[in-house]
């Protein structure tokens, strides 16, 4: 059976974004993986979508990946 593949989108515009962004994370680590394929999609504070790898979902915070 092939992995549908599901976006997990988190960030925004909001001064919760950090908020959201462990919010992704938790998603992330609870998702069936034998079921979905995630993909990591941040959106700015700019309302831009970016594509990040898993790697930097566990550095910390979203200043440890993405500039001001």
């Amino acid at each position: 059976m092939e992995k549908m593949r599901i976006g997990i989108i988190f960030g925004g515009s909001s001064k919760e974004r950090e908020i959201s962004f462990a919010g992704g994370r938790t998603v992330y680590d609870n998702l069936n993986k034998s079921l979905f394929e995630a993909i990591p999609l941040f959106v700015d504070s700019f309302g831009n979508f970016i594509l990040l790898n898993w790697q930097f979902i566990y550095k910390g915070s979203i200043r440890d990946f993405y500039p001001r």
